[in-house]
């Protein structure tokens, strides 16, 4: 490694995960409240995690991390209240649940996925492979 990538700042992989997968959650569950101006770009998270999942997968911190930011951040599902209460793993699977049911979320990831990449078609996530790692990685937090 040279010298100076030593000192370059970074986010720890595990740290951007746990953020994108609370992100996620609240943010799917304020979406499905309100259909009618849902955020298009919110599948980025899920495709991102997916990328992650097989670094962050095992780390405690990633889990604990996770966890926290998940019950933090309930607060901020201003248009689905009723959620605010639930446990976070409540959210979550609500949060999967929308995911795999709304074809909406299939559409814009694979619109975002095709704009975004360059490789091939067989080496690109696709939205079923993603939805497995979120689930394989909710599996990991509350296990």
């Amino acid at each position: 490694v040279a010298p100076e990538v030593q000192s370059i700042a970074c986010v720890s992989p595990a740290e951007t995960a746990a953020d994108k997968f609370s992100a996620l959650v609240w943010r799917i569950l304020n979406d499905a409240a309100n259909p009618g101006r849902r955020d298009r770009n919110l599948v980025r998270h899920l495709h991102d995690l997916a990328e992650l999942s097989d670094l962050v997968h095992d780390q405690a911190s990633f889990r604990e991390l996770a966890v926290e930011l998940l019950d933090a951040d309930a607060g901020r599902i201003q248009n689905a209240p009723e959620w605010i209460e639930r446990s976070s793993k409540e959210r979550l699977v609500q949060a999967l649940e929308v995911l795999e049911l709304d074809g909406d979320y299939r559409d814009d990831y694979e619109k975002f996925v095709l704009a975004l990449s360059y490789a091939r078609d067989e080496e690109r996530t696709g939205y079923d492979e993603a939805l497995a790692a979120l689930r394989s990685l909710a599996d990991a937090i509350f296990r």
